[in-house]
């Protein structure tokens, strides 16, 4: 329920920060990165994932420069 609400609550503040959200945003980048990392990092292991996320970031930021 706290990770639900931290959840919530960071959702909020970036809306209004933001001003507008649209939910076509998430649809594609967003969910692909954080599914990716979970995949890379492994489901069942919470420092995998960690270290998931940190591998996935790595590749991302590096190639970057090969894509248009």
């Amino acid at each position: 329920m706290f990770g639900s609400a931290l959840a919530g609550a960071a959702g909020g503040l970036w809306a209004a920060n933001i001003g507008f959200i649209d939910p076509t945003q998430f649809a594609s980048t967003v969910t692909f990165f954080a599914y990716t990392a979970v995949i890379i990092g492994g489901t069942a292991n919470n420092r995998g994932v960690v270290l998931g996320t940190a591998v996935f970031w790595v590749i991302n930021s590096g190639t970057r420069f090969l894509g248009g």
